[in-house]
């Protein structure tokens, strides 16, 4: 597979994820303007147990038929059947559970909302399949028409909804026709098709790579959403609001840009799985594009976060700022750690892959529950140092499995983190003067990018090349040994 194919359907890629959320970015600016905080505490609790639901119906099964060496029309038909049934069980599971959930949290509105948008289990059962077929395939242009188009109709809906005061039923039907559209547009134009064929050795031998990508992805899921279903039961409403919206500008973010290369590369790694230097060599590069992007973005991020929430969301939404900050360190390391696991995934050491998860959960865990009593911020923000921690631990495999160097692993992030840090201390001057704080913030993020950008090319930091190199595919830009 040439670098030009990678490089291809990684701009499909971020072009897809870009257009999509810079739609869903503006549509959540003007529908948070109209709800209040507790629509938005009510629909964080119901993604929790939908996030759940999917990560049973697809997670496992999908990524094993992407890094699988050999796969054909059997392997996908007989994941199809069985995620199918699947889901429909369980969707029947928590529409019975539903009035229980909405008890607990003594919010009423949680039943009926629930078992809505609980449909959307069954719709992605099989919207799963198709993006694994789409990703084993490395057709991403596919992915553009059907996210962009289910992004601008649910969009519609969604503001129609919320002008017409249906509070957060016009979040749960936003997210329900986005699936849906999705599915449907990747129907109309991706070729597979399920056959009649169903095999139960060929399911049992996805499920022996599968099961611990699904236990990972469990575990996982359990613990980055076990904060939100503490705040929301053992805080207010208002801290569950604050809490999620402050994840909301970070975490676009980290899907527009680390999503859309750890989406791409996988697949690519997987092809390199039996070269291991070239594999190697893959994963610093993608490290450090991902990481010379990401990186001035969330410190940059971190540093105005206060004009910018008063800008987009009115002072109504202030509170969210302290989370907004903590999630931006947290997204941070997270496209960091994130690398590392496809790489280990890409080799088929999934066992491993859930080892580092459990090791991140635990110490999140214990973290949570000695700081259960000081607050919602401090609950948010234990993520960030149990992170750090599965860092580490992945540093120590990176060694053994790809002979990656202490001094190679921490070259190759802590520059762009540096230079990122000089930039947003740069910027923090601004707020000496007392000038309009929108005013304010337009100097400091324009003087953030030509002062990063500036220490960029005076330490001739050569990492910027393998940027340029994955837009400009009509010059087909080569990366040299000395550069990488």
């Amino acid at each position: 597979m040439s670098k030009n194919v990678v490089a291809t359907n990684f701009i499909w890629r971020f072009m897809e994820r870009i257009s999509a959320q810079l739609v869903t970015f503006f549509v959540s600016i003007f529908i948070a303007r109209i709800l209040s905080p507790a629509d938005y505490s009510a629909i964080s609790i119901i993604l929790v147990f939908i996030t759940f639901a999917n990560i049973l119906v697809s997670n496992g099964f999908a990524t094993a038929l992407i890094q699988s060496k050999k796969t054909d029309s059997l392997d996908f038909s007989s994941v199809f059947y069985f995620s199918f049934a699947f889901s429909i069980i369980l969707y029947f599971i928590l529409f019975f559970i539903a009035p229980y959930i909405a008890k607990w949290y003594n919010m009423p509105i949680l039943s009926p909302t629930l078992r809505v948008l609980g449909i959307r289990i069954i719709i992605s059962s099989i919207n799963s399949l198709q993006h694994s077929y789409v990703a084993r395939n490395m057709a991403f242009r596919k992915f553009f028409f059907s996210t962009l188009g289910g992004t601008i109709i649910s969009a519609i809906v969604g503001v129609i909804c919320a002008v017409n005061k249906m509070g957060v039923w016009a979040l749960v039907l936003q997210y329900l026709t986005n699936t849906l559209i999705d599915t449907v547009v990747l129907w109309i134009t991706v070729k597979w098709r399920p056959t009649r064929e169903f095999s139960l050795h060929r399911l049992a031998r996805l499920l022996s790579y599968g099961w611990k990508l699904l236990t990972s992805a469990l575990i996982g899921a359990i613990y980055d959403d076990l904060r939100t279903l503490i705040i929301g039961k053992a805080y207010t409403k208002e801290d569950l609001a604050f809490y999620s919206k402050g994840q909301q500008f970070p975490k676009l973010i980290m899907t527009n840009v680390s999503t859309s290369i750890t989406s791409v590369v996988f697949p690519y790694f997987s092809k390199l799985q039996d070269d291991k230097e070239r594999l190697k060599k893959s994963i610093r590069k993608t490290l450090r594009t991902s990481t010379v992007i990401i990186a001035p973005l969330m410190i940059g991020l971190l540093t105005i976060a206060t004009p910018l929430v008063k800008l987009l969301l009115t002072n109504k939404w202030i509170d969210c700022v302290p989370f907004l900050q903590i999630s931006c360190l947290f997204y941070l390391i997270s496209s960091i750690y994130t690398i590392y696991l496809q790489g280990y995934k890409s080799i088929g050491k999934s066992g491993l892959a859930l080892i580092i998860e459990l090791v991140d959960d635990v110490f999140g865990i214990i973290l949570v529950i000695l700081f259960l009593k000081k607050g919602a911020f401090y609950i948010a923000s234990v993520m960030v140092i149990s992170r750090v921690i599965a860092c580490v631990v992945c540093f120590y495999y990176n060694k053994k499995l790809f002979d990656m160097k202490m001094t190679e692993q921490f070259y190759d992030i802590v520059i762009p983190i540096v230079f990122s840090l000089i930039m947003s201390v740069s910027i923090s001057l601004f707020n000496l003067i007392n000038i309009n704080y929108i005013l304010r913030m337009i100097v400091q993020c324009v003087c953030g990018f030509i002062v990063y950008s500036f220490m960029c090319l005076i330490f001739r930091y050569p990492f910027l090349k393998s940027i340029f190199a994955l837009f400009d595919d009509r010059k087909k830009v080569k990366i040299s040994e000395e550069e990488i």
